[in-house]
């Protein structure tokens, strides 16, 4: 069982994350420019997922390190409508290991959205994989 904030009463959603073995953290809604493009360079306007940027900081902890947030993401949409908002939550999570594999990650997957009732997934590689 994972660890959820002190603070806050587990949602639905984070206790999915929970049973998994994540530990909530709560991203600061604000990081200072430079410290984003420390992480993402020239990328760094586009980064919409802090909780990526948040493993970073925390990289003291030893391996492996299982985070999940769900919190309020922004994006700087020129008009907003049905499909695009300016603001909304989202639930993010990072898994921080030196062996994990496309297998454990598929796993991870399958058992987070197995617990919202899908069942039938596919997997397929992406051009924008992290490295």
């Amino acid at each position: 069982m994972g660890k959820p904030t002190p603070c806050l009463k587990p949602s639905r959603s984070c206790e999915k994350y929970l049973r998994l073995g994540f530990e909530e953290v709560m991203n600061p809604v604000i990081i200072e420019e430079e410290e984003v493009k420390k992480q993402f360079g020239k990328e760094a306007l586009a980064v919409l997922d802090r909780c990526y940027y948040l493993a970073e900081i925390v990289n003291k902890k030893p391996l492996p390190i299982r985070l999940f947030s769900v919190d309020r993401c922004f994006r700087r949409e020129q008009r907003e409508d049905e499909i695009r908002l300016r603001n909304y939550h989202s639930a993010s999570c990072v898994f921080c290991s030196d062996d994990i594999s496309i297998e454990e990650g598929k796993s991870i997957t399958t058992g987070l959205l197995s617990q919202f009732g899908f069942e039938k997934l596919r997997f397929r590689e992406d051009e924008k994989r992290s490295k």
